[in-house]
């Protein structure tokens, strides 16, 4: 196959690139900006803030230690295999070890991902 074309863009692919370059940008910086100017200064600062915040603390003498030793004992294996073990593929070349590893973070992620919204 033999293209008899120039590496370089056009300058209409040139100037679409820059429009959509500068109008994408522009347009999410304005949302905001439309937003805060239907406010007062007084609301727009104080919006932040909550009017209160309830705090109670629950002493628990019949705490269950096992889901938190597993959950320790499940994050410091993770951590070492992805400190230990990722390097190693990567200084030695081995791509299905390396593949391993990212399989390993990926579905790490998803769990944890999905432990995030069960709680939420």
């Amino acid at each position: 196959m033999h293209f008899d074309r120039a590496p370089v863009p056009s300058p209409t692919a040139f100037l679409q690139a820059i429009l959509v370059a500068l109008l994408i940008p522009g347009i999410s910086a304005l949302v905001p900006i439309l937003g805060a100017l239907q406010m007062t200064l007084v609301e727009y600062l104080n919006s932040g803030r909550a009017a209160g915040i309830n705090v109670t603390i629950r002493e628990s003498k019949n705490m269950r230690l096992a889901p938190l030793i597993m959950g320790a004992t499940i994050a410091s294996v993770y951590g070492i295999f992805i400190y230990y073990v990722m390097p190693k593929a990567l200084f030695s070349g081995d791509t299905a070890l390396l593949m391993d590893v990212i399989l390993v973070i990926f579905v790490g992620y998803f769990l944890g991902l999905t432990i995030l919204a069960l709680n939420l």
